[in-house]
């Protein structure tokens, strides 16, 4: 039984180490193509989380100073006119 597998796995090896693909300019051509998409895209995802992540802390910085109570201190006429 060891034996019949050890031959098959010989086979094998043997049928696929002396394949040889061909190499086909247009599919390497189409392949840098979706390469260059991909890191295109890649970088507005980059771009856009950095630009969120700024958003986001621009606004969570001016919280405290937006609707601020500041107990009607500057009337311009005075009370009781």
């Amino acid at each position: 039984m060891k034996e019949d597998e050890n031959k098959f796995d010989e086979i094998l090896r043997g049928k696929y180490s002396s394949k040889n693909f061909p190499f086909d300019e247009e599919n390497w051509e189409k392949l840098e193509g979706e390469i260059d998409v991909a890191r295109r895209r890649e970088k507005i995802r980059k771009a856009s989380l950095i630009f969120l992540i700024g958003l986001f802390a621009g606004i969570a910085v001016m919280i405290p100073f937006v609707n601020h109570d500041y107990g009607n201190k500057n009337k311009l006429a005075p009370e009781g006119n």
